[in-house]
């Protein structure tokens, strides 16, 4: 098989082999690895990529990336091996070899077109987006989300209502539109985002407050009065508080007004 050639290929040149001590981390690292090559030899690609994972995870080296992909490719993951193969040229860079730079360019390339294409959209903005528990960003994304051929997970989170997941099946080359009709905010929610930000706005004032203080003692350690506060100044810190809570509670009136609007009854989107 191709890919048993271009996983033994790297063996005596990874990141983790090497001298170390019977505590160093790397030892654990470096049986994993050794345990991820018997794998792939033997085609338990799967296996082997997961072994790959844990000696990665623990010694971090570029070289056992160009194995995660290879074993991505193997098992049908272009998204995850072009990943995988893109870091290893970055992290790697004059590090490795000119000809074997080459190779892995001509893979990324190869595997582009086995890519499909997602365009996420919701009915209102600032869902987060996560494609298998990747976060992809919030809505509007700014541009298609490329992922490998198969069946993923999507699912739309925002803020106070109950996630909506979808589950798709996409082909090689195929661009889906994946529309999310996202439910109104809940009563709980509302209430729990107006709490949220009624608690930021008194942390905030507590911190100008804080602040103040610090720099009238700083000014009397270096022998300078630092200027009391008027009371006007007072007040206007009291009422730029009041008025930070006040904006909490009516986003959160908003919310609610919008649920209604939105209606009672309107189905609860839970995937399908």
């Amino acid at each position: 098989m191709q890919i048993r050639g271009s996983v033994l290929v790297i063996v005596a040149g990874v990141g983790v082999a090497g001298t170390a001590d019977a505590q160093d981390p790397r030892d654990a690292a470096r049986e994993h690895y050794t345990r991820g090559l018997a794998l792939a030899i033997h085609n338990e690609y799967e296996a082997g990529l997961q072994e790959f994972k844990e000696a990665y995870a623990i010694s971090p080296h570029f070289a056992v990336l160009y194995n995660i992909g290879q074993a991505d490719i193997a098992l049908g993951r272009a998204a995850d091996a072009i990943d995988a193969l893109s870091k290893y040229l970055e992290d790697g860079s004059n590090r490795i070899p000119p000809a074997r730079r080459e190779v892995v360019k001509t893979q990324i390339a190869s595997l582009i077109p086995r890519l499909a294409s997602l365009l996420v959209i919701t009915d209102r903005p600032g869902a987060r987006i996560t494609i298998d528990g990747r976060d992809v960003g919030t809505t509007p994304l700014p541009d298609l989300v490329r992922v490998g051929a198969g069946t993923h997970k999507i699912v739309a989170i925002a803020e106070g209502a109950t996630p909506v997941t979808r589950i798709i099946s996409i082909d090689e080359g195929e661009r889906q539109h994946v529309r999310f009709e996202l439910p109104a905010p809940s009563l709980e929610g509302a209430m729990a985002a107006a709490r949220a930000a009624a608690s930021a706005a008194e942390e905030a004032s507590a911190a100008a407050r804080r602040a103040a203080k610090a720099a009238d003692a700083a000014a009397r350690v270096a022998g300078i009065e630092a200027a009391k506060p008027s009371p006007q100044a007072t007040a206007a810190a009291r009422k730029a508080s009041l008025q930070a809570a006040h904006a909490a509670d009516m986003a959160a009136v908003t919310m609610l007004r919008e649920a209604a609007a939105r209606g009672r009854a309107a189905p609860a989107y839970g995937g399908r």
